[in-house]
């Protein structure tokens, strides 16, 4: 599937997974959370990934990837969809 036909959710899916380092899918969690993130950012997934880029990297470090669940990083997420 080409990035220009991913939906927003599909797309930040991808980058999470990515960007973790390991695995083919997220869990059913944390794909509601990605569309609370969405609904929070008025469905602009360019200015949640750019969010995102700023702490999934260092997240997924400290919490060992794989096993890390975005509950641990969602708040911060809140955090600064609010500031914006």
């Amino acid at each position: 599937m080409q990035l220009d036909d991913m939906t927003n959710e599909e797309l930040l899916a991808h980058y999470i997974i990515e960007t973790r380092g390991s695995g083919h899918f997220l869990a059913y969690q944390d794909y509601e959370l990605i569309k609370g993130w969405l609904e929070a950012a008025n469905d602009d997934a360019d200015h949640l990934l750019l969010i995102l880029s700023e702490l999934l990297p260092a997240y997924f470090q400290k919490s060992r990837g794989a096993g890390a669940r975005l509950a641990g990083v969602s708040k911060s997420v809140y955090s600064k969809l609010r500031a914006r």
